[in-house]
């Protein structure tokens, strides 16, 4: 008598760069830029199946009031302009709030500064000024200005929060626990406000699509209390 029968596909424990990029919906180069911000760890090119999902499975961030400014950045070594999660508070700091071109007016009404990269939450700042304007190179171009912010490490990603009042503690932990997807044609990038993420049309990730959950925050100065 023949007997036929099958056995469940187990998935495989490690992934290629692209697979793991779409389960992450993200692009290829943003999962180099998390390999080498050490959020992901690659074994010979490929990537624990394990790591990935977990990070797949992160909320996606939401604001309901007021905007938060996102610096979109790359992973690697500081020198380079790169940022890590083995830098120190201050490589990160200095890495985060060095010059940058934007509305400053605008980069400095936001309380809260979120560092990522590729969707993914390496630290939470809160902005309490302009420290100072250093002039555009050329006064043809208009808005090259750099504007270096002031600002206090509230958080960073796989460490406890380590400063802020009871209810930015509580957006500091929201914010780390989840993906934070904006569209900027640069590093500067804005969630919040009237729907806008940012001012240009390249986006990291698509996070939070239906059926997924989202995480919602409000920001100082919108009247809301609480997370």
């Amino acid at each position: 008598m023949l007997l036929l029968t099958t056995t469940d596909a187990q998935p495989p424990e490690h992934l290629v760069a692209a697979a793991a990029a779409g389960l992450l919906d993200i692009s290829p180069a943003g999962i180099a830029k998390l390999a080498a911000a050490g959020i992901l760890e690659p074994d010979r090119s490929r990537f624990r199946r394990v790591d990935v999902e977990a990070l797949a499975a992160l909320p996606q961030l939401r604001v309901t009031g007021g905007e938060i400014l996102v610096l979109r950045l790359d992973g690697g070594d500081p020198s380079t302009g790169g940022v890590h999660l083995d830098m120190t508070d201050q490589e990160l700091t200095a890495a985060a709030l060095q010059g940058w071109r934007g509305d400053v007016q605008r980069m400095t009404a936001c309380p809260l500064l979120v560092v990522t990269v590729a969707t993914i939450p390496i630290a939470v700042f809160r902005i309490t000024g302009l420290a100072g304007t250093t002039p555009a190179a050329s006064r043809t171009v208009a808005n090259r200005e750099r504007h270096r912010l002031d600002g206090v490490l509230l958080g960073r990603r796989g460490q406890e929060v380590v400063a802020g009042e009871a209810e930015e503690r509580a957006w500091v932990e929201l914010v780390l626990g989840s993906r934070v997807v904006s569209r900027s044609a640069g590093p500067v990038a804005y969630v919040g406000g009237s729907g806008e993420q940012g001012g240009g049309e390249e986006a990291e990730g698509d996070a939070g699509a239906e059926g997924e959950a989202t995480v919602d925050v409000a920001v100082l100065g919108d009247g809301s209390q609480g997370v």
